[in-house]
């Protein structure tokens, strides 16, 4: 049944047909079924991505802003709007499988690059990004800046360092990665959303606050929605932190990119980033002869746009002013 399921699969995916290919689909499908090989450069066709922007154009720039884990394009609400007050174009985005973006059929870190250029092309041809990532958002930001260095006009890591994280040492979820596959974040009740989510093994009150915060919602058709996915949580671990992608995307990023790179950090309390990773991170940009910009919000926690929010935009804003005022760069198409 396994082995049809996974012909039927890939005859609708249109992959090679080859035995030898399905032999080494099923294998590793036991590992993960969502996540592509490592080796593997195909990606599947990009799918469509829910984002809010903040109603501000411009043909020449956009700020583009990359959530982290268990959060969705509604953390950047604040942040949408202090730009939309500079009149500074702005988008944030719900990545593969996050708020109202769906999982699709694969997830890999060159499908997450793949969506997001694709994204950008079609909803902001021609124009140049001010890429923002945040916590797993920087991750991500940092691997398109690597593959698509020519489109981006300046680089905000926001609270991520480039070191090696395991899932293994996430105290969040004690589920399975083939216990979380095809994770529903559909429910006819809350109480549903609720079980779920503690099975997967976040508390109540971080559920609860989900709740309040607009995380987990009901929509117009009477149902409730997650946009918290801890399918995506464990997937963005095995693919963007579980190995060396940070050192490497970090490395290709210092070797490529000749526009403004900055790494935000939270205070002692509130960063999840290794002052050893962060001085990697100097070292690296220093050994290729490029500056690279270090920003210490000594009273924020993790989340410095939402709470260090008046500090962060006065920051952000500064970063973008040149970009503006040299209205921006050709976007590679």
């Amino acid at each position: 049944v396994v082995l049809k399921q996974l012909f039927n699969r890939m005859n609708e995916q249109r992959c090679a047909s080859s035995l030898y290919k399905v032999i080494g689909f099923f294998v590793f499908s036991l590992c993960f079924a969502r996540t592509a090989t490592a080796l593997s450069s195909a990606t599947q066709m990009p799918l469509q991505m829910h984002f809010v922007g903040n109603g501000v154009e411009s043909q020449e720039y956009v700020v583009v802003l990359l959530h982290g884990l268990d959060s969705s394009c509604r953390t950047w609400k604040s942040t949408l709007e202090g730009l939309a007050d500079a009149e500074i174009p702005a988008v944030a985005v719900d990545l593969r499988g996050s708020g109202q973006t769906p999982m699709g059929a694969v997830f890999s870190r060159d499908q997450v690059v793949s969506d997001l250029d694709t994204f950008l092309l079609q909803y902001y041809p021609r124009r140049t990004c001010i890429l923002v990532g945040h916590s797993m958002g920087g991750r991500v930001a940092m691997c398109y800046a690597a593959q698509h260095p020519q489109n981006v006009a300046a680089l905000v890591i926001e609270d991520m360092d480039i070191g090696q994280r395991r899932l293994i040492d996430s105290s969040t979820l004690h589920m399975t990665p083939k216990q979380l596959l095809n994770f529903d974040r559909r429910a006819d009740n809350s109480n549903d959303i609720l079980e779920r989510l503690m099975e997967a093994g976040y508390t109540q009150d971080m559920v609860s606050g989900w709740f309040d915060g607009g995380r987990i919602y009901r929509r117009n058709d009477g149902s409730w929605w997650s946009d918290v996915n801890p399918e995506f949580r464990c997937v963005c671990y095995r693919e963007f932190c579980d190995n060396s992608v940070g050192v490497d995307a970090w490395t290709a990023i210092a070797s490529k990119i000749n526009v403004p790179c900055h790494v935000f950090v939270a205070s002692t309390e509130g960063t999840i980033c290794k002052e050893d990773s962060i001085q990697d991170m100097v070292r690296i940009f220093d050994e290729h002869k490029k500056s690279l910009s270090l920003h210490h919000f000594t009273k924020a926690a993790h989340s410095i746009h939402n709470s260090a929010p008046t500090e962060f935009m006065d920051t952000l804003l500064k970063i973008i002013a040149p970009v503006t005022q040299e209205g921006g760069q050709q976007f590679d198409e």
